[in-house]
């Protein structure tokens, strides 16, 4: 009898192993199912809420492919946001894993605020300074048109440069100044030739100035021209102090712009 007991366990041993083996199986194909990404949800910080790219061109850069294995998110982090600074329009904040089956890929959109015009292109670069995008005409929306540098680097996603990086450094700091004050509305183009700097208003101001000067107190003073009716002909500030050149004719039509 004892012989037929240990024949029994004997053979049910075989049919343990294989429901834990089944068992097993069954757990790692649940457990696979978890970490099978099905979602992916984008958050947008900064511009507003203006945007300049759909969500779904952000997760196609990204690289995110629904259906693959989302064990680790640290170490996609690094890939998904190579692929999404290339876009240009946004920046890579986080990636999170927000369920078993999704993630929350936060980015940042980049505020325009000037195109580079050369060679019958316009390089879109944001208030950082990183070149958002090549276009072939000038956008829709009010950015600073700045003639006269020369681009080195270009590539979206990238921070643009120009031959001389000091004058870059300069479109910066004249760019923020614009922003700063609520007037690209009012000022169209910058143009640089060698070391003199010239903007020119939306109306045809032409206005020369230093660069070294206070740019904020320089926006004021186009600003008060401006409101005054003095919507043609030139104004040269230096040092917080303005004069006036009256002229027929706006220097925004292009036959009459400076270096072009």
């Amino acid at each position: 009898m004892a012989n037929a007991r240990r024949r029994r366990t004997r053979n049910s041993r075989p049919a343990m192993y294989l429901l834990l083996i089944l068992c097993g199986l069954l757990l790692l194909v649940l457990t696979g199912r978890q970490n099978v990404l099905k979602e992916v949800r984008v958050v947008r910080e900064g511009a507003g809420g203006v945007t300049y790219i759909s969500d779904e061109e952000i997760i196609r850069a990204s690289g995110l492919k629904m259906g693959a294995s989302i064990d680790s998110v640290d170490e996609m982090s690094e890939t998904v946001a190579r692929g999404v600074n290339d876009v240009g329009y946004v920046s890579f904040v986080s990636l999170e894993r927000s369920g078993t089956t999704s993630v929350t890929l936060t980015v940042k959109n980049r505020v325009p605020c000037a195109v580079i015009s050369s060679a019958g292109m316009y390089t879109l670069i944001d208030t950082e300074g990183y070149v958002m995008a090549r276009l072939s005409e000038l956008p829709t929306y009010e950015v600073l048109n700045v003639k006269g540098a020369e681009l080195t680097e270009m590539l979206p996603g990238r921070l643009a440069a120009t031959k001389r990086p000091s004058q870059f450094r300069d479109i910066l700091k004249i760019t923020r100044a614009i922003n700063s004050c609520d007037a690209m509305s009012l000022i169209s183009d910058l143009v640089i030739d060698n070391n003199e700097y010239r903007l020119i208003t939306r109306p045809g101001l032409l206005v020369k100035f230093y660069i070294d000067d206070n740019l904020i107190e320089m926006i004021d003073i186009i600003r008060a021209f401006l409101n005054e009716g003095k919507t043609t002909g030139e104004v040269i500030i230096s040092a917080g102090q303005a004069a006036y050149l009256p002229r027929e004719g706006g220097y925004n039509d292009a036959s009459t712009r400076p270096g072009m």
